[in-house]
């Protein structure tokens, strides 16, 4: 079986020097690889391309087969490593917290310890007829944090 420990290798060799960074890496059985890599400025096509022809290149066939996907990890999949929550502040994003709350806000800042979002309603206040927009700024801790996906707005 190929070692992950192997895959990272060649793609850390690859990511040097860019603003690409490694979201997930995984092999499974029958050595399939997965590998997940992401930019600060996104995570182009050519460069999945780029980041395949390093493993494949690598890695020997007739030694051991193998499967390859290099992609990014979509908008649609939930935040896995530190530096995507830095990449997306001034996004809005959906989390769920291990107590079941969910919050949905503009992604205001982030630490390795916790990340600051600011919330928006409308409620409406005593004695008024018309709602009024309420903006709340909230900290929560990344070991409290279950998931943070973006949220696409058209």
């Amino acid at each position: 079986m190929i070692a992950e420990s192997r895959i990272i290798e060649l793609v850390e060799e690859k990511l040097e020097g860019t603003d690409f960074f490694i979201v997930k890496v995984a092999v499974g059985t029958g050595n399939k690889i997965e590998v997940e890599l992401d930019g600060d400025n996104g995570f182009p096509i050519s460069e999945c391309v780029s980041f395949s022809r390093q493993i494949e290149f690598n890695l020997d066939r007739e030694e051991e087969d193998f499967s390859l996907r290099v992609s990014s990890p979509g908008l649609h999949k939930a935040f896995k490593v530190f530096r995507q929550y830095t990449k997306n502040i001034g996004r809005t994003v959906k989390i769920k917290t291990t107590e079941g709350v969910e919050y949905e806000g503009e992604l205001k800042g982030a630490t390795e310890k916790e990340i600051e979002l600011e919330t928006r309603r409308k409620e409406r206040l005593e004695k008024k007829k018309k709602k009024v927009e309420v903006i709340e700024s909230i900290t929560l801790a990344m070991d409290k944090i279950k998931e943070t996906k973006l949220k696409l707005a058209f």
